[in-house]
This record gives C-alpha cells, structure tokens and sequence, in this order.
C-alpha cells in the first residue's frame, strides 16, 4: 500500500446551499468566497487526491462510549483526483468517485472550506488521510487514550465497534398503517397533518392536557421521514428561563476565557445541510413557556417556508447561516396552562396550528384498552363518563375546548386493581380542581361521578 502523503479536504455549502451533487455529477469543485482561500485553491496540483467533507456534531448513536457528550462529526462524502486547476483560485477539475453513503471520522474535525492535510504533520493527519483513501478503520482506542480528547470530552475508550464503517442502526419502516395503530387519528386526519407539515414546514400541536401531543409529534417525526431514524430527530423543552444563547449560539467560559458555542438548534441544521436528501425533525416541547421572540431572535424570519435556504448574519459569529429545506419543526403547547402567555402574532404566523383533541370516542382507543386486557366494563366506563365530563368542560365558559382531559392517562394499564383509582385520584383530580379552583364542590362532584360505585 503506497503511503499517502497529503491531499485536500474541501466543503461543499455555498451559502446555506449543498452543492456536492453538482459537483460530483459536473466534474469540479468551487471556492464560494471571492476573497477567502484563493492562495490556497491555486495551490492544488493536478493529480492531488481531495475529499468533500462535512463537519458537524453528534450526541448519540455513536461507535464508542462518549458519556453524553456532543462529539465532533467529519463526514466523508467523495474523494477524487484533481485533473485540472484554473489557478482563479476558484475552480478546479476534479474526477469524482462518490461514496454509497456518508463515512463517518469522529472526535477530530476540519471545519476550514479547503484544508492541506500531510501526513508528516501529526499522527491524526496520516490516520485520517488512511480511513478517506485507503479505507481503514478509525483508532477509537489511539484518540481516546490522548489526553487531549478524553479530557474535553471525558469519554472513555470503550470501543463498540472496530470499523468505521459500521453498519448503521438498523431504522424499520415507518408507514401510514404503523402511525395509525400508534396514534389515535383516523386517516384522513393523519393524511392532512403531514400535508400540512410538508407545506408550511412549522406545525405547532396544540392541545390539552393527557391527549398524547410529545408521544404524536415523535410518531409524525418517523412518519414524515419515513422510518425510524432517531438520528434525524431532536428534541428540547422550553421553558422561562431559555434564552437565544441556548438554542442558536453564544459565549460561554472556557479555560482560556470565552468561546463561541453553537446551541443545539445551530448544529441540528448543520447536521441536515449536510445531508439534504434526507427529512430532519426538530420537536420543540412547551414551545408557549419561552419567550419566542428572544429564543428564536433573527431566525424568526429564517424559519419561514419561502425563506428557508437564504442566509442571515446572526448575532455571535462571523458565517452567515441559513435554515435547510429538509428541516421540519414540529412544536407542542398545552392550551390548558393558564400561567402561559399566547403565542405572539409574529410567530404565529409562522406556523400552523392542529388541535389534538381526546379520542376517548374513536373505536380505536376502546380497541387498545380492550387489547391490554382491560375489562370490557371498565372500559365502557371509562369512554361513558370522561366523554360526559368532557362535555361540561367546555359548556364551561372558563374552560372550554382546550381544558377536555385527554384519553392518554389510561393508555398504559398495570393489570392492578388499583389502576383506574389511583389515575382518578391522583391525577385527575389535582388537575380538576384546578380546573374549579373556586368551585370546589363542582370539582369533587366531578371526580365522585367518575368513580366506579360499588
């Protein structure tokens, strides 16, 4: 095996824009800026190896034991071989052999448009330039065993897996029918959910209390994309105190003073401009207990349907950024906290909205309770008096539509007496009387005639 010396690793995002199909198809690769790395680009020599390369983050489904910790991501896209250079410091020729799927190096990163890496340099340098060309396998122990890394990432060197390539988790499909024996919607109802999230790209699942809106928006994630792929899916929770240095970026202590860091909306989609063939999810839980308008800051503006892929400065940092085509934001509110401030107009505007309403009514939630074994009176039971409370709820005019209590309280049964008792009194009730915090006697008359009588 002849030893590589050197070769050229270069991005292919122009502006929020993932170019690497027309590269490889058009036989060339481009320098975006027209005053940034020109030295460097009339450099390259005909018969030089290159590689196109991502660099973004990941937290889980990783080859080794990272503790949690968000780890650096370099994927290898294609490698090629320089057949022309236009000494423009722009363009060169380049013939292309693309990979069936992204290779993934980790811990190290290159981050740079186009970066010259020699073997001679560094012992990660030779290692790195061996797993592009030569198809070796990345040495998790040899990384994790430097101090340098296993200190900022307080890893340990627990190798899952001794290839690189290893074969990736394995995602079931996810179809319609999987959705609609998960979830209590009839077809219809699911087939326009999805149509509205294709369309406008932000849906916000509104509801109250106990109708499944986190367990939903998990399973329109996996519908949306198509299978199972976690991966392409994040999650975080709002709440009062979260700030825009949370979510998009900002400053934060480090050892030798401050250091810009990217919040994990930033790098989600980094992660997806990487890969643009794909549908990325991102599930904001209690979208309504944050202040939106500071969270979100200028990318109010970005996460519009017809602004999507337009670049902005942001506040912190230099590269202007851009939220992906392939980024979906599915975000959940609980319509019956009245401690909530509602959703400012400009917001709003951004997305749509669907009710989650309680299916204690759909044949299929008697069918799931009857299928864990729940007693056939029980269930009627269940169905008969929640619909009934459900209808004083919202002739009350305090309350209304969004206080109906949702049907996902019963949906997990422990095959114990005290189940149905216990979800009544230590569940419902709290929430009721709340609900008639100055009617109290409404409320235990309520809970007395959702009690079974012996």
């Amino acid at each position: 095996m002849k030893k590589i010396k050197y070769a050229w690793f270069v991005g292919a995002q122009h502006a929020g824009q993932d170019l690497v199909d027309d590269f490889i198809e058009n036989g060339y690769w481009m320098n975006g800026y027209d005053d940034k790395y020109l030295d460097i680009v009339n450099e390259v020599k005909v018969g030089d190896l290159i590689a196109i390369k991502s660099t973004y983050t990941r937290k889980n489904n990783l080859p080794f034991n990272n503790n949690g910790k968000v780890v650096s991501v370099l994927g290898i896209k294609a490698i090629g071989t320089v057949t022309k250079n236009y000494l423009d410091g722009k363009t060169i020729d380049v013939e292309w052999q693309q990979f069936n799927h992204v290779r993934e190096w980790y811990i190290f990163s290159l981050w740079n448009t186009i970066q010259k890496i020699e073997a001679d340099k560094d012992w990660i340098y030779e290692s790195l330039l061996q797993f592009t060309f030569d198809n070796q396998s990345q040495d998790f122990n040899r990384f994790l065993s430097d101090p340098k890394y296993s200190s900022k990432f307080d890893i340990n060197a627990t190798v899952t897996s001794h290839s690189i390539n290893v074969t990736p988790l394995t995602e079931d499909e996810y179809t319609t029918d999987d959705f609609l024996r998960e979830v209590f919607l009839n077809k219809l109802e699911a087939s326009k959910l999805v149509r509205l999230l294709e369309r406008k790209k932000n849906v916000i699942l509104q509801g109250a209390p106990g109708v499944g809106k986190t367990f939903m928006a998990k399973r329109l994630a996996y519908l949306l994309i198509g299978k199972k792929a976690i991966d392409n899916i994040e999650m975080v929770q709002f709440h009062q105190s979260y700030s825009y240095e949370d979510f998009i970026q900002g400053y934060r202590p480090s050892d030798e003073g401050f250091e810009l860091v990217e919040g994990p909306f930033i790098r989600f989609c980094q992660k997806a401009a990487a890969d643009p063939q794909h549908r990325y999810i991102f599930i904001i839980d209690e979208i309504n207990r944050g202040n939106l308008s500071k969270i979100f800051g200028e990318l109010m503006m970005l996460i519009e349907t017809d602004k999507r892929g337009e670049s902005l400065q942001l506040v912190y940092g230099e590269t202007p950024f851009s939220v992906p085509d392939n980024v979906f934001i599915i975000g959940m509110m609980n319509t019956a906290d009245r401690s909530l401030a509602m959703l400012d107009y400009a917001l709003r505007r951004r997305f749509a909205f669907y009710h989650v309403k309680p299916a204690f009514h759909l044949q299929s939630f008697k069918q799931h309770l009857l299928n864990q074994k729940v007693d056939d009176q029980l269930v009627d039971h269940i169905i008969s008096k929640f619909q009934e409370l459900n209808k004083k709820v919202k002739a009350d005019p305090q309350l209304g539509d969004g206080f109906c209590i949702g049907h996902s309280y019963f949906c997990h049964y422990d095959n114990s007496e005290e189940w149905f008792q216990e979800i009544i009194e230590y569940e419902i009730e709290p929430l009721l009387k709340e609900y008639w915090f100055d009617q109290i006697d409404m409320a235990q008359k309520a809970v007395k005639e959702l009690l079974i009588n012996d």
